[in-house]
């Protein structure tokens, strides 16, 4: 592939400012596995397309991750994920036959969710935070 000339292109920094405080209307379009970069601590993360109101068609991502520095902390860890799992309709059983991301990705893609998005400060940066996600039980679709 040949990289576009973007010669007389005006640069911008980002695209979009954070997303206001509140609760969304949401798909979970995306679920993807990866590795932290500095300590290459394991995480699910899930992407999210924002369906309805002001900011439809933007996106928000919900990290899980799967291991903490300590015993103690990844069973809070642990417990976190398996809180997200329950809130999107998963029994205790279904979350134990949950073995691959792909398992994951068959049950909850295109599931309709509520979403409630905070804002937070990293390193002097204003970003999103997904603070809970449920299954949207008022579906409008």
């Amino acid at each position: 592939m040949t990289l576009p000339d973007t010669t007389g292109i005006e640069a911008k920094k980002s695209g979009f400012a954070p997303l206001p405080d509140g609760e969304y209307i949401g798909m979970i379009a995306k679920i993807d596995e990866g590795l932290s970069f500095e300590k290459q601590t394991p995480f699910v993360n899930f992407e999210i397309d924002i369906k309805l109101g002001d900011y439809a068609g933007r996106k928000v991502w919900k990290r899980c991750y799967l291991k903490g520095d300590t015993e103690e902390k990844t069973k809070t860890m642990l417990g976190m994920y398996a809180g997200i799992l329950e809130s999107l309709g998963m029994t205790r059983e279904q979350r134990h036959a949950i073995t691959t991301v792909e398992q994951l990705r068959a049950f909850a893609l295109r599931l309709e969710v509520k979403i409630y998005v905070t804002q937070r400060e990293y390193n002097g940066k204003i970003s999103n935070d997904v603070s809970s996600i449920d299954l949207n039980d008022e579906s409008p679709f």
